[in-house]
């Protein structure tokens, strides 16, 4: 669970202004914008998703059902889900307080047809597709793409049913986790609740299908022993608002044995890693870089099983597990070296 209190106080006491932002889906899972008034002060005619600034005595998920009710007439129902996190401020005169805003994937009643379109501060109103994204450029310049790249996030396609884009992957144990888990909590807490700390082994451009990663897996881990992993040094992907991540030393080879057993040969040059700010949930990596950098994480880890995760449309569930085979004879391979540290 995410402590959306903890989270509002430590912006507050960073000097920025706490504001909610709600991604609201309909039944053919196209995302609500509207557009702002063009007298208004911040971002005049930019399509919006609904929200607004956090008022004195609410909590996060209060001022996110009142600004839903004001700019909507429809009513949250159910517990809101931290999906993103994001500071921005905007030079005006006179200057304002930078903000952090917290936005959420809320469900709604009410007449989806009909939103109560608060007139002026909203001139007009469209449920966007994943076809229609490009729309949303004509706020290029004023919102840095934010609203864009929330919408563009809201639009993701998954269903409990129908889970997709599996990954493998590494869960970190009890003896490391707990250091990696307090960062990730404060530099990226949405991808934090969706899915504990982790290091890939596969991801979805290389196999898409649920099934036969799961396949594939399987097969793999009984060929795999047990094997170790470090924590290393903080680093970022080329650059830091591309994601924090930690090196990873693959101390007997296994994450690489077991990445090339998996098969079909892996078509991305990434290096064993552990994410602790994902671009795709915060804009905060180069924050949190300007904090971490130099950081090691200590500590060493005996991996002996393998999840397949894949995104429900909420988070990042296990679908299958495999232990890795005691009686693997061959044991792992010594990994190649790799000067470049992967971000994935």
């Amino acid at each position: 669970m995410v402590d959306h209190a903890s989270l509002q106080r430590r912006a507050e006491a960073e000097g920025r202004r706490c504001t909610v932002g709600a991604l609201i889906r309909d039944g053919a899972g196209r995302v609500f914008v509207h557009r702002r008034g063009w007298g208004r002060r911040l971002f005049p005619g930019c399509c919006d998703i609904v929200g607004g600034h956090v008022e004195p005595g609410e909590t996060l998920v209060e001022a996110l059902r009142r600004e839903v009710e004001e700019e909507t007439g429809w009513a949250v129902v159910g517990d809101p889900l931290l999906v993103h996190v994001a500071d921005w401020e905007r030079r005006m005169e006179p200057p304002a307080a930078p903000r952090r805003e917290f936005d959420f994937a809320v469900e709604v009643e009410g007449d989806l047809r009909r939103p109560r379109v608060e007139v002026p501060k909203h001139v007009d109103f469209r449920w966007l597709a994943d076809n229609e994204l490009e729309l949303l450029d004509e706020n290029r310049g004023l919102d840095d793409g934010l609203v864009r790249r929330l919408v563009a996030l809201a639009l993701r396609p998954g269903h409990p049913s129908r889970p997709s884009y599996p990954h493998a992957m590494l869960f970190l144990d009890r003896t490391v986790v707990a250091a990696v888990e307090e960062l990730r909590a404060v530099w990226d807490p949405a991808m934090t609740r969706q899915i504990p700390a982790h290091v890939t082994v596969t991801y979805p451009e290389e196999i898409a299908s649920v099934d036969q990663l799961v396949e594939l897996v399987g097969e793999a881990a009984d060929r795999v022993a047990p094997f170790r992993l470090g924590l290393g040094r903080l680093g970022h992907a080329g650059r830091s608002e591309n994601g924090v991540v930690a090196a990873i030393d693959d101390v007997d080879g296994g994450w690489c044995t077991l990445r090339m057993d998996v098969g079909p040969a892996p078509t991305l040059d990434v290096a064993p890693h552990l994410t602790i700010v994902h671009p795709r949930t915060t804009n905060r990596g180069s924050s949190a870089w300007a904090n971490l950098a130099g950081m090691a994480l200590a500590g060493e880890m005996t991996v002996m099983d393998t999840a397949i995760t894949a995104f429900d449309g909420r988070a990042w569930p296990v679908v299958a597990r495999f232990a890795l085979s005691d009686q693997a004879v061959d044991g792992p391979r010594r990994s190649p070296s790799r000067d470049q540290l992967g971000g994935r």
